[in-house]
């Protein structure tokens, strides 16, 4: 999966092409929601896209618990699509044994994998596993170091504070030569540095507005250039296409409730206006929750959204969520279907 920052285009020529994917399943799930991961993988091969992700927390009822085991499977029923996690803490787990997992799924795919790492926010997942949550960026390094390393070496040694092992070799060898490619998400400047430095591509965006975004896309890139690393960039954005009015009625009012949750428990998401409006009991309408932090709205205006984004931020990658519609039969695959017939075509 190809992650290098394409060089610019010409006055005359087209822009690149927009790469899509979407989530293979809508958290929280129902505990046996694999049958779920299996179908969304091949709809999305089916329709066009190029991803598809797992989100995943650990020890939280509804994320699936080992998400490269699943990812796994929707590799074997899948030719074309790209695999990764969307996105696993990496500090919680041994970077060594999560190289094992990724490069299996790289063989089974046959170079299709990629990792999607993140920090998190969440004490109680580090706490769990006897690890201390203010060490998580320096472990986080160490962890891409070594991942990034167990993909490209055949032999490796390693020494820093909480990893240290020699003349290493992790089986099996991945397919893509230098290893599965490492998507960070990240959102602080810490976290957006560490991605320059030691990832492949960047991810944020799904609570974001597009000003909050465009300033540390730039950074990154900026500091990916100055180390002469590639770039590339995966805006995740919140996604509905209907008639305003349907949207109003039911995915809004499931996406306010999952932010307000999401927030209860710690996840970096500036606080807005409309989420004191929600915890005061007034109306919240759709155009103040979407403005510059949505695709939202008809084809014609999705298409419009991704536009703008891709003139401000320049992304490669478009990761589209659709948690508001996870309580509805059927509609996430009526969303995917309508989003791949009348807005794709247009950035392919």
């Amino acid at each position: 999966m190809s992650t290098n920052h394409e060089s610019a285009q010409s006055m005359t020529s087209k822009p690149a092409p927009v790469r899509f994917g979407s989530d293979l399943l809508q958290v929280p799930a129902a505990p046996n929601a694999a049958a779920e991961v299996l179908e969304r993988g091949q709809l999305l091969e089916e329709l066009g896209f190029n991803f598809g992700t797992l989100s995943h927390h650990r020890f939280m009822a509804g994320n699936p618990s080992a998400p490269f085991t699943l990812l796994a499977a929707v590799a074997a029923r899948t030719a074309t699509l790209c695999l990764g996690s969307g996105v696993v803490v990496l500090p919680t787990y041994h970077p060594l044994d999560l190289a094992e997992q990724v490069h299996t799924l790289d063989q089974i795919s046959n170079g299709r994998a990629f990792y999607g790492v993140g920090v998190g926010y969440m004490p109680k997942e580090y706490e769990a596993v006897g690890l201390g949550f203010r060490e998580r960026g320096r472990r986080m390094d160490e962890c891409m170091r070594i991942i990034r390393a167990a993909g490209r070496d055949e032999r490796m040694s390693f020494s820093g504070t909480d990893f240290t092992f020699n003349d290493v070799t992790v089986y099996p060898r991945p397919v893509q030569q230098r290893g599965p490619p490492i998507w960070v998400g990240a959102s602080s400047p810490p976290a957006i540095r560490r991605a320059a430095m030691l990832g492949d591509a960047l991810c944020l965006g799904t609570q974001d507005s597009l000003p909050g975004v465009v300033p540390l896309v730039d950074e990154y890139r900026a500091t990916a250039a100055r180390l002469n690393r590639p770039s590339a960039f995966c805006l995740q954005r919140m996604t509905a296409i209907g008639s305003t009015r349907e949207l109003e009625r039911g995915w809004l009012a499931t996406l306010l409730e999952k932010r307000s949750l999401r927030m209860s428990k710690g996840a970096l998401i500036e606080r807005q206006p409309f989420d004191d409006k929600k915890a005061a009991g007034e109306h919240v309408d759709l155009e103040e929750v979407t403005f510059d932090r949505a695709v939202v709205g008809t084809p014609e205006d999705c298409i419009r959204e991704i536009e703008k984004c891709r003139a401000l931020t320049g992304c490669e990658y478009i990761a589209l969520n659709f948690d508001g519609f996870k309580d509805e039969p059927g509609a996430v695959e009526r969303q995917l279907r309508l989003f791949a017939t009348e807005v794709m075509p247009a950035f392919a």
